[in-house]
């Protein structure tokens, strides 16, 4: 074998080696457990989401409460009710129809409200857990 074919064959081999070195390495820091998605949406599943401009300039979102014959609606309970009341504050209402804020209420904020949206989807349907990627499908140790 000509020299040239031997330094050629020994650089790709050390690229190589050093190639899949640095995805081992890449792969064993990457490990550490994470929960998915890292952000939940503002609404749960198949809610729509309805953004508001303030006074101000900033956006707030409200997610409109679907009636009851459309998915991710599971029987909702009355808002008072259940393990975790929602406060009038957020709740509307108007013509096209109900909307809950989740978005700038400060129970609704932080880990402490990631635990009261969880705490709300599994607490207040009648017939199953509402639906909300990120929150409801989360084991509950880890959020509360």
């Amino acid at each position: 074998m000509d020299l040239f074919y031997v330094i050629v064959l020994s650089v790709a081999v050390l690229f190589l080696i050093l190639l899949l070195t640095s995805f081992g390495v890449m792969l064993k820091k990457s490990k550490a457990v994470k929960a998915y998605p890292q952000n939940a949406p503002y609404c749960p599943d198949y809610w729509n989401v309805v953004p508001t401009v303030n006074s101000d300039g900033t956006i707030d979102y409200k997610c409109q409460v679907p009636d009851s014959l459309t998915s991710n609606m599971s029987s909702l309970k009355k808002y008072s009710k259940g393990k975790l009341s929602i406060p009038d504050t957020s709740v509307t209402s108007d013509a096209n129809g109900t909307y809950i804020n989740f978005y700038t209420d400060e129970m609704w904020k932080g880990n402490t409200g990631v635990c009261n949206k969880y705490n709300w989807a599994t607490t207040n349907s009648t017939n199953s857990t509402i639906n909300w990627d990120g929150i409801t499908n989360v084991n509950n140790a880890s959020i509360c």
